[in-house]
């Protein structure tokens, strides 16, 4: 196709617009995702998650957790999902680090030292992330679960499709404190 003419916009996603921590998230997903979609790739699979995170931005759903759903989404689409069923080791259910390079969960006597520490909080939220839909998910009361996940799923991005980590810079405002 060299030109497009008379094209019908379906969907002006007036909601996502109307919020800034709603336009700020759709807008990391939409760089996150043009940059590890392969370009030119015919399968619609990354416009279909695409658009639902969307869809689900237009209809109130937390933009925290419409950001780290749809990373889980896109890295699973694109086979890199990272393992949070104990040690990718040894199978060992106690684990301590998370190492992208190695995709996952390590005990200590499996780490080579590349990982990181990573809370249990952030760990059960990986879990749910991965088995649960969006409409289902709960937010975590823990910050350490979303920041864990958000650095285990930042860190698969970047080992695995060598994304730069600026992509992942803070995109929503700090919360206001209620007076």
């Amino acid at each position: 196709m060299y030109r497009l003419s008379q094209p019908t916009l379906l969907n002006a996603y007036g909601p996502v617009k109307g919020r800034l921590d709603r336009l700020l998230t759709a807008g990391f997903l939409s760089r996150l995702f043009a940059a590890a979609l392969p370009s030119g790739d015919g399968e619609e699979g990354g416009f279909l998650l695409l658009r639902r995170l969307f869809d689900a931005l237009s209809i109130g759903v937390s933009p925290r957790l419409c950001g780290l759903w749809g990373q889980g989404e896109l890295l699973q689409l694109l086979g890199y999902n990272p393992h949070f069923d104990g040690c990718v080791g040894c199978g060992a259910n106690e684990w301590e680090r998370f190492s992208a390079l190695q995709g996952g969960l390590l005990c200590s006597r499996c780490e080579p030292g590349d990982g990181f520490l990573i809370e249990e909080a952030a760990v059960r939220f990986g879990r749910a992330v991965q088995c649960t839909s969006l409409e289902e998910l709960a937010e975590p009361a823990e910050r350490s679960a979303w920041r864990g996940l958000g650095l285990a799923y930042k860190a698969q991005f970047q080992v695995h499709l060598e994304l730069p980590g600026d992509l992942f810079k803070r995109v929503l405002p700090h919360r206001q404190e209620k007076a």
